[in-house]
């Protein structure tokens, strides 16, 4: 089970990579980024008190009220992996 878990978190940091340096590329600008330093930190799995199993991205240098680009992340990164992962802003 650590395994798979283990290659779900490379995939899902991949992922999340990959969109973050497509959308720095693009003309498409959030508020609250600072795009020179954007960068994912952290990937992390969740087992909660209820036995519910999240995932979770960590990205830092925007703001953590930059709710459209979290928005943007969320979705981008449910449609490359198939299932829904949690996005965590922080400077």
């Amino acid at each position: 089970m650590m395994t798979e878990i283990k290659e779900t978190l490379i995939k899902i940091k991949e992922v999340a990579d990959q969109i973050l340096e497509t959308h720095k590329n693009s003309t498409i600008r959030f508020d609250g980024v600072n795009y020179a330093d954007l960068r994912v930190v952290d990937v992390s799995y969740n087992l909660h008190l209820d036995d519910e199993e999240t995932y979770s991205v960590l990205i830092e240098e925007c703001s953590p009220t930059a709710y459209n680009f979290c928005e943007f992340m969320v979705g981008r990164i449910e449609l490359k992996v198939g299932f829904p992962v949690n996005v965590v802003l922080e400077w």
